[in-house]
């Protein structure tokens, strides 16, 4: 190849990776990572196709052509979990073929470090981690909020736990119409700072008016008897009706963008944003996940003047390095939802790790 006769050609005390050689590559791990990522995006769908119909086997109704379409809809979301796999074992593949065909040989004749030689890696994995959560994660939840919505969905039940100067409120409402300003099955139990029920009201409707919320079939339960509610009370305090008119969707339905809001807004209505949070730092850590995990791949197989006798063992390495990145991930995970650790430690570890084992893989080699 030309790039072999250029890089002999710039051989000097302060060798650097011809451009040449880098894109070349970089378009090798390119072509292995597309490969990879089909092979395991049809493993995925199939093993989503399973899970479905598993569950929704008792249904007459719906037929394999509907289990596929779902499943071809969830796995999109899933690849955030895919990628660093698929990135591990490309760029092992890359690695391999260069030393295969001695195209290591001739690179590491120019006494390059091995960090140069795999900053393509890197590169590539930084890269791809930024198009799926600029890109892909959007398309991906709108994909999944597709197959987790249900017709008639305004009409689902809610609740929202309103925390005002004076105390808390938490509001049950059976059924939620006309965009959260008609409720049906209203229950609301109001506390003071020291979490004592002070007023209950329930009611059979419950209807935004511009004097404030118009109650029918009020059943008041005050905590001073003296105290009592009529049927058609007007209550301003209850709470603002844009609470009940968003209802918080699945994580991998809620787009990149729209997750600080969505934190924001279960934050407010006292619901759980944990999962939120982790799903938000995980899409912002991708891109130094993937691009940190290619660049361990590269430090697990290269060796001096590597042969292709040396690939099984590290084949070997490879599948215990994945193995070992999906229980880490999954520890922190675990700990993330317990509130153990915070989200973006959860997040931003596991690429950290990755760049330290590199670089101990790489100076324990010297090569």
């Amino acid at each position: 190849m030309n790039w072999r006769l250029d890089l002999l050609k710039a051989q000097t005390a302060t060798a650097m990776l011809p451009p040449v050689a880098f894109w070349y590559i970089l378009r090798l791990h390119v072509r292995h990572f597309l490969l990879v990522l089909g092979f395991l995006v049809l493993v995925a769908i199939l093993g989503q196709y399973s899970n479905i119909a598993r569950y929704q086997g008792g249904q007459n109704d719906f037929g394999n052509y509907d289990t596929l379409v779902l499943a071809l809809l969830k796995t999109p979301a899933l690849l955030q979990y895919i990628l660093p796999h698929v990135m591990l074992v490309s760029a092992a593949l890359v690695i391999y073929r260069l030393g295969a065909r001695f195209e290591l040989v001739v690179l590491m004749t120019a006494r390059l470090p091995a960090w140069q030689l795999l900053m393509p890696l890197l590169f590539c994995g930084a890269m791809m981690g930024l198009i799926y959560s600029v890109i892909g994660s959007p398309l991906a939840s709108f994909a999944y909020g597709l197959s987790d919505s249900e017709p008639g969905d305004e009409g689902n039940a809610r609740r929202v736990v309103v925390v005002e100067k004076e105390g808390t409120s938490y509001v049950f409402a059976d059924r939620v119409y006309a965009n959260g300003r008609v409720l049906n099955g209203l229950s609301v139990f109001r506390l003071d700072d020291n979490h004592r029920l002070v007023r209950r009201i329930d009611a059979d409707v419950a209807e935004l008016t511009p004097q404030g919320w118009r109650l029918s079939g009020t059943r008041n339960t005050p905590a001073d008897p003296t105290i009592k509610a009529e049927n058609g009370e007007s209550e301003q305090w209850l709470f603002e009706p844009d609470l009940m008119t968003t209802q918080l969707g699945s994580r991998f339905a809620t787009p990149f963008y729209r997750l600080p809001a969505t934190i924001a807004f279960a934050e407010k209505i006292g619901a759980q944003s944990r999962g939120y949070r982790l799903q938000l730092q995980w899409l912002i850590a991708l891109p130094a996940l993937l691009g940190s995990i290619s660049f361990l791949a590269g430090s697990i197989v290269i060796q001096p003047l590597m042969m292709t006798r040396k690939w099984s063992s590290s084949a070997m390495k490879i599948l215990l390095a994945s193995f070992v990145f999906y229980c880490v991930t999954t520890i922190l995970d675990a700990f993330s939802e317990k509130h153990l650790i915070s989200a973006a430690f959860a997040a931003w570890l596991p690429p950290a790790l990755c760049l330290l084992a590199a670089t101990l893989l790489l100076t324990h080699k010297r090569i």
